[in-house]
């Protein structure tokens, strides 16, 4: 038996991210996903705005949740569960310990598949950064309170030994860590979600009859995203940003002789923006990313998207962009998307000035260094991750 544990409001496109449609062909009856998000982050349900998967298990608190899972694991003596729940809340914690009671064997993936900002930050102090996480807590205690509080929470957890944890990792394990302790660690290595679906994709590529580029959006200023989940709410002049937005990607379209796709973030899968332009064309499938990139003359971003590292793995130039708005008003998440671009080779623009030369030539080398650093391995190159994932739970 194989239990999902998920900290968010679980969604349509969590169900094919994890690539769920084919474990469950596999596992039938044996299989279940526990919504948490109710016990774990209440607040945060609400910045998921797409639809929720059908057949999932919804849990109010953590005795209802307790009492449901020692009774399945009672039921099921060889019961697995892939843990995928953040450390952010005391309930969080409380679940971790409950779950070493009632599991002994757990599976764990915390790598993020990308150059990641903070452990870069870590590795190499950088004044200028570390000056706007000065500031930024000086306009906003409350994003101190809860560095502080997660990193109690860390501290604590130190003392929860599970019996044994299959660590999953990506790539070279360069961004490879873990809050859980464990007797006996497995370390096994996995496709990046967004990669490995790329791969089972690839001969699925629909037909096209004009040139496309792709845009990843990310869910704000419209939807709410992950700076207001934190309290910590930028005032953005929203009509100002998508009518900047929409003029930049026409533009794009005239200069290239294609047509442009909005990508929307998954947050807002299904949802309509009123700000996009008409003219522009929005795709809500839940597999564009894997099937548009490898079509596309090029991908651009404003997010910082894990998607752009397919465009790598494609060898498509990119684009990481952002406004006067951005610089403004939100310098710590211009680091990160400064941080990206140089990790990707992208091209970098402001689109609120003049820039002629939006497209980088790619640089192949680098985007094999990308490709096997951070989403696969050429040990894995001709498996899926549905098909790792079957020899996991045999473990």
């Amino acid at each position: 038996m194989l239990v999902f544990l998920h900290p968010y409001k679980f969604t349509k496109f969590h169900f094919i991210r994890y690539e769920l449609d084919f474990l469950e062909k596999k596992l039938n009856d044996k299989f279940e996903i526990h919504d948490l998000s109710k016990i774990v982050n209440p607040t945060w349900s609400k910045a998921f705005k797409s639809k929720k998967y059908e057949k999932v298990k919804s849990f109010n608190s953590i005795k209802e949740w307790e009492v449901y899972f020692k009774n399945l694991s009672k039921k099921n003596k060889k019961l697995i569960t892939y843990n995928l729940l953040d450390i952010n809340s005391f309930n969080s914690l409380i679940i971790q310990i409950k779950l070493k009671k009632y599991c002994k064997k757990i599976i764990r993936n915390d790598d993020p598949g990308i150059p990641n900002f903070e452990v870069e930050f870590k590795k190499s102090f950088n004044w200028n950064v570390f000056k706007i996480k000065i500031i930024k807590i000086l306009k906003n205690p409350k994003s101190l309170l809860f560095f502080l509080k997660r990193k109690f929470l860390i501290l604590f957890l130190k003392i929860v030994n599970f019996d044994k944890i299959i660590f999953l990792y990506h790539g070279k394990k360069i961004n490879f860590f873990s809050y859980l302790k464990s007797k006996k660690k497995i370390f096994i290595n996995i496709h990046t979600p967004d990669y490995s679906r790329l791969i089972y994709l690839k001969n699925k590529k629909p037909k096209l009859k004009k040139p496309i580029g792709i845009f990843l959006d990310g869910p704000g200023p419209y939807f709410q995203n992950d700076w207001d989940l934190f309290q910590n709410k930028i005032n953005y002049d929203v009509q100002k940003w998508y009518k900047d937005l929409n003029e930049f990607l026409l533009k794009l379209e005239d200069l290239y002789s294609c047509k442009i796709l909005i990508i929307p973030h998954p947050k807002a899968k299904g949802l309509k923006n009123p700000y996009y332009s008409k003219k522009l064309r929005v795709c809500h499938d839940l597999d564009a990313v894997h099937k548009h990139i490898p079509q596309s003359k090029f991908v651009i971003s404003i997010a910082g998207s894990t998607a752009v590292a397919l465009a790598c793995a494609c060898k498509i130039p990119s684009v990481l962009i952002y406004n006067n708005q951005l610089q403004t008003l939100n310098p710590r998440f211009l680091n990160e998307i400064i941080f990206l671009s140089k990790q990707f080779g992208s091209s970098l623009i402001n689109i609120n000035k003049s820039y002629d030369n939006y497209l980088k030539p790619v640089n192949k080398k680098n985007c094999e260094k990308i490709l096997y650093n951070y989403l696969t391995s050429k040990s894995i190159s001709n498996k899926k991750n549905y098909q790792i994932f079957n020899k996991i739970l045999k473990l």
